[in-house]
């Protein structure tokens, strides 16, 4: 993957992420986008996104309850 489609992607799931944020945000889309961007910062090998990547998936998993899927 060449570095521009890398950017293009990043700010798509960065702008997908901020909406989902948003009041009335759909909590399955944002479980959609955090997958999606925990894949491209695997594809990346970016530790910090990775990093941020991981605890928003957690911050879904607590929201939805499933205890067990944050940890």
């Amino acid at each position: 993957m060449d570095r521009d489609a890398r950017e293009r992607d990043r700010a798509r799931i960065v702008s997908g992420l901020e909406e989902d944020r948003k009041p009335g945000g759909v909590p399955e889309a944002a479980q959609k986008h955090a997958a999606e961007a925990l894949d491209l910062y695997s594809k990346l090998g970016d530790p910090w996104g990775l990093l941020e990547s991981h605890l928003l998936v957690a911050q879904i998993a607590l929201v939805r309850g499933a205890l067990d899927e944050a940890k």
